[in-house]
């Protein structure tokens, strides 16, 4: 199959900035389909450190610039995004396009675009009606968006991936034809991600002693991840157990806050930034923690339950599938300062509890979120939506010499 994939970012092969890293879930996807023989052009915004054309292991990828970009939000150059796009469907011939992250301006060009080809649009939330970040501007904006772009992209779609099963509850208020509909969330690499010993070079850079509890977080340092409440919640933890260890990986909006909170407990509060060594950390940690406001597949849950880690975090968006409450982990309602307080003890009390349930917890992402189980279920999509929009083609063609 050939498949033009068009994506907000997609990591460069050898990154140089945090922002050509950006997109590693595409790329992982990409990835495992092309290796199950599918071939790739990829369509991408231009981010920093990046360049115009690069090949990755045997599939292409096209860089175009962005006009600007507001929190982390681009908008492309949506002329030479078009060009690109048709440039690839002309002399390539694919057999589907993909837009991914339905919620970014990038999938644009779903709606003006002739459509001799079958479209599939994927999203993972829709920002005011699955995904609140709890600003009111920024949320109307993205709500405005939803119904009154959203809308029609979902309308012209031949196919629609939902990365979260709780989107599907907005089907009716959107107008989407059910049968269009399908949910897979993204996979993990179990074989990435996997329980191991910790490297002792590791342990010595963070300065962890062999009778630290360590807690990790990884995301961005921002509200809508909940890092206000983890703060306050660590400070009472801290207090409660000195032996407890806050890693913090990832940059965004708070960093301010928590590097703040690092030299008040410099023992116990140890801010990382941005790693590239995210497996390695797993394997540091005793417990993972991502106290969210909002998720779409929440893929850093997926990741540490693969590692062997029990994980606290909040009931939204796909989670709940991911995260088996009291079984693999431990769910708290967002906002619940206390709840976080309550869970945390609860795991830093009882070892036994963290070993049993990070087992239970790598064993439930092996049985449904592998890359191999996602991408069979991506290939069956993408052919019925292919063979379908083939038949309606053919059958409108025999309508038009009727």
């Amino acid at each position: 199959m050939k498949i033009c994939h068009i994506v907000p970012w997609f990591p460069s092969a050898k990154p140089s900035t945090v922002e050509s890293q950006q997109g590693v879930f595409e790329y992982r996807q990409v990835m495992n389909l092309n290796n199950r023989g599918h071939e790739f052009r990829v369509v991408s915004n231009r981010w920093e450190g990046q360049s115009s054309y690069e090949k990755i292991n045997g599939f292409e990828v096209y860089r175009i610039p962005y006009l600007v970009s507001r929190m982390g939000y681009p908008v492309p150059n949506f002329i030479e995004l078009t060009k690109r796009i048709r440039q690839i469907k002309n002399n390539w011939h694919p057999e589907l396009m993909v837009y991914s992250h339905m919620e970014y301006l990038n999938a644009l060009p779903s709606l003006y675009l002739s459509k001799e080809i079958p479209v599939v649009v994927a999203t993972d939330f829709m920002v005011g009606i699955s995904h609140f970040y709890g600003n009111r501007i920024i949320d109307a904006i993205g709500y405005l968006h939803a119904m009154l772009i959203g809308k029609n992209i979902f309308k012209a779609a031949d196919g629609i991936q939902f990365i979260g099963s709780e989107l599907v509850e907005h089907i009716p208020r959107l107008g989407i034809d059910r049968n269009k509909v399908i949910v897979i969330p993204r996979g993990v690499d179990t074989e990435l991600f996997k329980p191991k010993k910790c490297n002792e070079l590791l342990r010595d850079e963070l300065k962890i002693m062999e009778d630290d509890i360590v807690v990790l977080y990884v995301g961005r340092l921002d509200y809508i991840k909940g890092m206000d409440y983890l703060l306050q919640s660590a400070k009472e933890l801290i207090h409660y157990n000195k032996k407890v260890k806050f890693l913090i990986v990832g940059d965004g909006g708070l960093r301010g806050e928590c590097n703040a909170l690092q030299r008040i407990n410099p023992e116990n509060i140890i801010v990382l930034g941005f790693r590239n060594d995210v497996p390695e950390l797993m394997n540091a940690a005793d417990i993972f923690v991502l106290p969210s406001l909002a998720e779409g597949a929440a893929n850093a849950v997926m990741e540490a339950s693969a590692s062997g880690l029990p994980v606290i975090t909040t009931s939204v968006g796909e989670i709940p599938r991911i995260i088996l409450d009291g079984e693999t982990g431990i769910l708290i309602e967002p906002r619940d300062s206390k709840g976080l307080v309550k869970a945390l003890k609860r795991l830093v009390d009882n070892p036994a509890i963290r070993k049993r349930m990070g087992k239970q917890a790598r064993s439930h992402v092996k049985k449904h979120y592998t890359w191999d189980i996602i991408c069979e279920r991506l290939e069956e999509f993408y052919f019925k939506v292919i063979r379908e929009f083939n038949i309606n083609v053919k059958q409108k063609k025999n309508r038009i010499r009727v």
